[in-house]
């Protein structure tokens, strides 16, 4: 089993996904269906449109269905390092962070490896140190733990991440801390593939 994803151009899938955000205010949530399909695919990379399709949007107690739809294109390289997000710094900032970047080498259970993510458009490098928890199933599942470096208050992440046999991206569960580089704010997001 392959922790590689090689996608070919015209690839998609739908994902459930949720981000919950907890800061000095109110909690923030939103919920909602991304699509994600790949429009290029070459050796150096693959890049992905991903569109969120509406959703529900809460803000303490207030709740409202969003029914806009929004679009972004990530480029990554062929390991899956984020290497531009369409958005801003802020969203290129989260999908670095979040990305699974899969190792150099094949790695057995219990084995580890790491990525160091440069600084990129206006977000700051990151390390992030990966571990194969589990193969099982046709599936591999994959923990990991990141921080920025080079910023005053440095983003930190625990994730898990759950791949086919492809190296495609079933699962994803993440939680940050200093969220966005704001002192005691955290967050939450999930992707489930359906």
């Amino acid at each position: 089993m392959g922790l590689r994803w090689t996608p070919k151009a015209g690839e998609k899938a739908l994902y459930e996904a949720s981000l919950e955000i907890k800061g000095a205010g109110d909690t923030v949530a939103v919920t909602g269906l991304v699509e994600r399909k790949v429009s290029k695919s070459r050796p150096d990379g693959y890049t992905v449109v991903a569109k969120s399709q509406g959703g529900f949007v809460t803000v303490g107690t207030d709740s409202a269905r969003d029914e806009r739809t929004t679009t972004k294109t990530i480029a990554y390289g062929p390991r899956g390092d984020v290497r531009s997000v369409s958005g801003g710094a802020q969203e290129g900032r989260q999908a670095a962070m979040a990305a699974f970047v899969s190792p150099e080498a094949p790695v057995e259970v219990g084995g580890t490896w790491a990525y160091e993510s440069p600084a990129r458009e206006g977000w700051p490098a990151c390390r992030t140190t990966f571990t194969l928890v589990a193969l099982q199933d046709g599936q591999a599942t994959v923990g990991g733990e990141a921080v920025e470096t080079g910023v005053p208050v440095p983003m930190a992440m625990k994730a898990t991440w759950v791949l086919d046999a492809s190296g495609s991206l079933v699962r994803l569960d993440a939680r940050f801390a200093d969220f966005l580089g704001q002192r005691g704010a955290s967050a939450t997001l999930a992707m489930q593939r359906r």
